[in-house]
């Protein structure tokens, strides 16, 4: 019988991904520093993962089908797994798989710290048990994961706002679908004074060129991430992210009107990484691209 000790994976490193897959990821955010949550997109051929652990909270999305015969927690199963469907795997848990032909899949892996943080702000509970979750699909989830590796096809040019809303957004589902306890989040029915409010407003105004972080907003008025974000969508009608980006188009309505200034300058000084990334903002919010909008402002 072999003695040899289980591996810990800890992501996310150069070589860790090697130590149980044949390929490395086709994406990751190694290099990005986002903050509490790193993901990799993988295409992997058939294969079998001997048993592990991670020292992250790692959510799988399936995006394409394939059996898999999977070891979760002591517990044995086999799988039919279909596009959309995704695996919890809490830190610290055993697991191994193997699947039939080659796969698809996104790998979301939170930092414990981060979702430990989130349920002692949002429950008021400073300890959180993940429960371990065969496949199974979950639209939000599949969503997230979605929207995390378009942000890294287009080379991490998105916005870290961005990215630490959805790490939220994430840690907040499996706080209220896959932990141990009956979770009752705390509900606001107002939104933030208006004092504190215009705080908040001006600091994204002054700061609007730059990269502008959810811990930063949330210091500001000094609370949580998550306690700021409820309060801010109750006051605005819309998230943070979706408030920035809003400001800074409309930045660039008003800096279009200088014709001296190049489209790609603009975007720079609205705090958009580059010209096409302004122009897909730009479109989605007013139907027409800078270039169509400078030549009728």
């Amino acid at each position: 019988m072999s003695t040899e000790k289980p591996s810990t994976i800890v992501y996310p490193g150069t070589d860790d991904t090697s130590q149980v897959t044949p390929r490395l990821p086709l994406l990751s955010s190694y290099q990005l520093e986002w903050n509490g949550i790193q993901i990799e997109h993988h295409r992997q051929p058939a294969w079998e993962i001997p048993e592990h652990s991670n020292a992250q909270h790692v959510v799988v999305v399936h995006h394409s089908g394939t059996q898999v015969e999977r070891v979760l927690n002591e517990r044995r199963r086999s799988e039919q797994v279909l596009n959309g469907n995704v695996v919890i795997i809490p830190a610290s848990v055993l697991h191994k798989s193997s699947w039939d032909r080659e796969s698809e899949v996104t790998l979301l892996m939170l930092e414990p710290t981060l979702l430990a943080q989130i349920a002692h702000e949002s429950v008021d509970r400073d300890r959180v048990e993940l429960l371990p979750q065969f496949a199974k699909p979950d639209p939000l989830i599949y969503g997230i994961g979605l929207s995390l590796k378009s942000a890294l096809a287009s080379n991490g040019r998105c916005d870290r706002l961005y990215v630490d809303s959805l790490a939220t957004t994430l840690s907040i589902h499996l706080l209220r679908s896959y932990c141990t306890w009956e979770q009752i989040i705390q509900k606001y029915e107002n939104g933030l004074p208006w004092y504190k409010l215009n705080q908040v407003l001006e600091y994204i105004n002054v700061h609007l060129e730059q990269e502008i972080r959810l811990l930063a907003l949330a210091e500001v008025l000094e609370i949580s991430q998550y306690h700021f974000c409820k309060l801010f969508k109750q006051s605005m009608g819309i998230a943070p992210y979706q408030y920035v980006i809003q400001q800074r188009v409309e930045r660039a309505k008003q800096l279009l009107k200088v014709k001296d200034l190049s489209i790609a300058d603009i975007a720079l000084r609205c705090g958009f990484t580059n010209q096409s990334h302004l122009t897909k903002h730009f479109r989605q919010l007013t139907g027409i691209t800078p270039k169509a909008y400078r030549k009728i402002s």
